[in-house]
């Protein structure tokens, strides 16, 4: 393998209780130096994606993402670490919503409301794998699934295919495409979780540190159950306003009502410049660690972007602490999705994400992982 060069490796990676065998995908690109070399593995047990090891300033590689590393991991994970979400990202509230006069009730896995797609979204599914490739620029790996009319409560046959491709420079894009036999409603996303620091982190490395800019004036305030309530609310003057880059704990212990509701951050912010075309993403976030040197960009197609601060990771709090929102409390990585607004279906003045048949659902996510200047 030559410099600048990519290659793919696919293998086993273990079998499910079923007894259906697990891929284990791996996308590489060798630099032409300590500082551009970069790996993402992925699975299709939920269309995971598992790593993504890139240098920090010295040359040093780490992977970024938090989350399993096996299939008996996998299977035990709560946190949706990694996985493709669908049929609906976030929360749907009252596991309902009605559409073309007719009401659909999904399953409820989350105090009443359906989260990520119901109890067995697309997160628990064995995604087909159909292609994997090596190009002089690239590398990729394609996986489909097949949601069947009923699933959790969703109305319509859904066809989806999921692309992750490996490029230089360490950008890894996700193009998502769905199509549907009839009228229903669809959002998807991935589901990562950050670092900066790497995956091998003591405590003191936590995300809290981390500097995060999103380029956005409003956010959607939340209930006490994290369903949006009311109307969007102006960044400016709160611990919300992230348009420069700011330090993700500076201001979690201030007294506010909505950092209170989400036991930290855990909110929908609409992004000023959304990308109008499904062909151009534009930048929703950057996550950027300072003792490191690491930078993550995150774009997209999609209209915002929920920022989770991983308040309810596994063990997100120190031992001892009693004070879920307490700076100091142990949060291991940060959730940056780019997503339609939580609750779309049941609010009328939120974007639309029906989807009918003859259409196409076509969205992009793009991770640039590099070096800050």
């Amino acid at each position: 393998m030559g410099l600048n060069s990519f290659s793919v490796r696919q293998e086993h990676f273990g079998t499910l209780p079923d007894g259906m065998d697990v891929q284990k995908i791996t996308l590489t690109q060798e630099g032409v130096d300590a500082l551009s070399g970069h790996t993402a593995v992925f699975t299709n047990f939920g269309g995971r994606w598992l790593t993504f090891t890139g240098p920090d300033r010295h040359g040093e590689l780490a992977d970024i993402i938090r989350g399993p590393e096996t299939l008996e991991e996998c299977l035990a994970d709560k946190d949706y670490a990694g996985a493709i979400i669908g049929r609906y990202a976030n929360r749907l509230a009252g596991a309902s919503f009605e559409l073309e006069g007719v009401r659909h009730h999904l399953t409820a896995n989350d105090r009443g409301n359906t989260l990520h797609g119901g109890a067995c979204g697309f997160d628990r599914a064995c995604w087909c794998v159909v292609e994997v490739a090596q190009q002089e620029d690239s590398a990729f790996v394609e996986l489909t699934h097949r949601s069947p009319h009923g699933d959790q409560g969703f109305p319509g046959n859904l066809e989806v295919r999921a692309r992750y491709t490996l490029r230089e420079g360490g950008r890894l894009q996700l193009d998502l495409v769905a199509t549907t036999d009839c009228a229903t409603v669809v959002s998807l996303t991935c589901h990562p979780y950050f670092n900066l620091h790497g995956r091998r982190m003591e405590e003191s490395d936590n995300s809290l540190g981390h500097l995060l800019q999103l380029p956005a004036a409003s956010f959607l305030p939340i209930s006490a159950q994290a369903i949006p309530a009311g109307n969007p609310r102006h960044v400016a003057h709160t611990p919300f306003d992230f348009r420069s880059p700011s330090v993700i704990g500076a201001r979690m212990g201030w007294p506010d009502e909505q950092l209170e509701a989400g036991h930290g951050y855990d909110h929908y912010f609409s992004i000023d410049a959304a990308s109008p075309t499904p062909v151009a993403p534009t930048l929703h976030a950057v996550l950027h660690e300072p003792t490191r040197g690491r930078q993550l960009k995150v774009y997209s197609t999609l209209p915002g972007l929920q920022f989770y601060s991983g308040n309810f990771l596994a063990g997100a709090s120190k031992r001892g602490s009693s004070d879920d929102n307490a700076v100091g409390a142990y949060r291991p990585a940060v959730c940056l999705e780019p997503q339609f607004p939580p609750n779309a279906p049941n609010r009328q003045d939120f974007p639309s994400t029906k989807l009918v048949a003859g259409l196409e659902w076509r969205h992009s996510i793009v991770y640039e992982l590099g070096v800050a200047p």
